[in-house]
């Protein structure tokens, strides 16, 4: 019963932790690798995805956000959430946010084309190969 306590209360944490996690990703690991072992302890899947989505809106889904930085959190969202829930679902619930947004900004084909063509940036061109 305690642990289980622990278990939710440090994954409460991360998750408010969680945005900032992505964006240091891959240096975050362990955080992610942390946090996908309390989901595996505690019922904290709602309120990761609730609370991922919030932070999206408030911090990246905006008109003032850089294209090119949306499409590289993007990214590392992918690739964090697959260490969090290799199942998939949270990216599906979580990510389409981010989708959806990027379709409906009139420079995100540019960005994407963009970074396909820069010779020192692969994560694109990695995450497409997938």
């Amino acid at each position: 019963r305690i642990l289980h306590h622990i278990y939710y209360s440090f994954g409460r944490l991360r998750i408010k932790e969680l945005f900032d996690i992505i964006v240091e990703y891959p240096d975050s690991s362990p955080a992610l690798h942390d946090l996908r072992e309390c989901l595996e302890h505690a019922d904290i899947r709602n309120e990761l995805k609730t609370s991922l989505k919030a932070v999206f809106h408030r911090r990246l889904l905006h008109p003032g956000a850089n294209t090119a930085d949306i499409v590289t959190q993007y990214i590392s969202s992918m690739r964090s959430l697959r260490i969090i829930d290799p199942s998939g679902v949270i990216l599906e619930r979580v990510c389409d946010t981010v989708r959806t947004y990027l379709r409906n900004r009139d420079d995100t084909v540019f960005c994407i084309m963009a970074s396909l063509t820069d010779e020192s940036s692969n994560e694109l061109t990695e995450e497409l190969a997938k």
